[in-house]
């Protein structure tokens, strides 16, 4: 049976301990560094705005540059265009778009909406403004308006991309309440690309998703994904004590946030989209780098109960060892999949293949170089206060 690492091989690990150890933290000081500094490229999840799949006929004359300058002639700004798919001859060509959705942003329409009805901020007449996707938005007047004047002030709105079709009361009568109906973006974009890429074979352009998030939704996602990663850490802290003991249970947390940290800090410094994908991929991530730890602290446990009195380095250099085999042929079998997902897998899962690609090797690393060190911090430190403990009794 072929064995990457032969079973009795001995490779002294903890006699590099404090070197690896400060390596550990220098990486994790400048992966907080370049978060807090560069911050994250986040993507529609957290920032807000639209994003937009769409497939251009082959024929037509297309590349990003000018995908980019058309939507921008149509009032669109800050655009962001980027390739995927397969772009070979005779094959339609995929694009995603994604722009801010500053069009939609209800604390300006509504301010909009109060001058337009001759309102004030001391005798406002909007109640409240929201919208609803990108084909229907809502609005509440204070005080009873004629229908003619609303329409009237409406249409002085800025919407951007969007085109009004009609508004109409909404609910009860007394509720002063009314719905705005645009046409479909999907229909208005593919109205306006149509006449700038057009198609000898009169293939159409294809819409195939339109994403749109809000800003207040964008903050909302980012303060869950957050709670997600502090809480997964608990429960896993609080499993890990139950699992094993005290003395085991800071390694694995800290090795987990070592390297989801780390791995964050690579989407800041490269500027890779960061979005709901990526947090999924770190979750992903530290649940796959904690069951290499657990394997890892499962055999420092099997073996420090055989060779109870012994060096407790020695015992954690024999059990590393005795796992590194099996890690290190799982790392490289997950890490080749997750390259071949980077480089094939277009730019949709390009956050979680490179957070995975990322994760592994430092994963991998913190098992033996983080949460290993952590123990055996742990056990001599345990160790001392006993000992102490029985000096004074």
């Amino acid at each position: 049976m072929f064995e990457l690492i032969p079973y009795g091989t001995k490779i002294p690990f903890m006699k590099y301990k404090f070197l690896m150890v400060a390596f550990s933290v220098i990486m994790s000081a400048l992966s907080l560094y370049f978060i807090i500094t560069k911050g994250f490229n986040y993507g529609v999840d957290f920032s807000g705005g639209v994003q937009i799949v769409l497939s251009l006929p082959a024929d037509s004359p297309h590349d990003v540059e000018r995908l980019r300058k058309s939507l921008e002639s149509l009032g669109i700004k800050e655009v962001s265009v980027q390739s995927f798919g397969t772009q070979f001859e005779k094959k339609d060509a995929e694009y995603i778009v994604h722009f801010p959705g500053e069009f939609t942003n209800e604390a300006h329409l509504r301010a909009n909406l109060e001058k337009a009805l001759q309102g004030s901020p001391s005798n406002p007449r909007v109640a409240a403004f929201r919208f609803v996707g990108m084909e229907r938005a809502y609005f509440t007047l204070l005080k009873d308006t004629p229908i003619d004047q609303v329409r009237a002030a409406v249409k002085t709105l800025p919407f951007g991309i969007l085109e009004l079709v009609d508004v109409q009361p909404f609910g009860r009568e007394t509720s002063n309440e009314y719905q705005m109906n645009f046409k479909s973006i999907q229909e208005t974009l593919k109205a306006a690309l149509t006449k700038d890429f057009p198609s000898a074979s009169q293939k159409t352009i294809v819409i195939e998703k339109v994403d749109f998030v809000g800003a207040k939704v964008g903050k909302d996602l980012k303060l869950g994904a957050l709670l997600s990663l502090i809480i997964t850490g608990l429960l896993i802290f609080v499993f890990i004590f139950i699992r094993f003991d005290l003395n085991y249970a800071p390694g694995v947390v800290v090795a987990g946030v070592h390297d989801v940290l780390i791995t964050a800090g690579a989407f800041s410094y490269f500027g890779f989209e960061f979005d709901l994908t990526t947090v999924a991929a770190l979750l992903t991530l530290a649940g796959y780098s904690i069951n290499d730890t657990i394997i890892v602290y499962d055999r420092i446990r099997e073996v420090s109960l055989q060779l109870k009195g012994k060096k407790f380095e020695d015992v954690i250099d024999l059990a590393v060892n005795q796992t590194l085999s099996r890690t290190i042929i799982t790392s490289l079998t997950v890490f080749i999949v997750s390259v071949v997902m980077w480089i094939y897998g277009g730019p949709v899962i390009h956050g979680f293949s490179f957070a995975l690609c990322v994760g592994i090797i430092v994963g991998t690393y913190s098992s033996v170089f983080v949460a290993a060190p952590m123990i055996l911090l742990m056990e001599n430190f345990t160790q001392s206060r006993q000992a102490k403990a029985r000096r004074a009794a």
